[in-house]
């Protein structure tokens, strides 16, 4: 699985779905940004880490958005990634 499907995913998920498989997805984008490019970094910052963000954060998932560790801009992008890679 790569980030942009992890984007499908994420998009489409319940608040069910989010609480079942959040440490499954964070520990599948950890790897991927570990192993990936500049390119999967810039990704996951402006797709995939925003709508993770932007979800946690409408479904009132304050405590696992701040266990990632990642500060975020009001659009919801990652301002960084070192909580995600950690």
């Amino acid at each position: 699985m790569n980030l942009q499907e992890l984007n499908n995913i994420i998009h489409s998920a319940t608040k069910e779905d989010l609480q079942d498989n959040l440490n499954s997805w964070k520990d599948s984008i950890k790897a991927l940004l570990i192993a990936g490019t500049e390119a999967d970094d810039h990704y996951y910052r402006n797709h995939t880490g925003r709508e993770l963000f932007r979800k946690l954060y409408n479904f009132g998932m304050t405590t696992e958005l701040g266990d990632i560790g990642d500060e975020y801009d009001s659009g919801f992008r990652p301002i960084t990634t070192t909580g995600i890679k950690s």
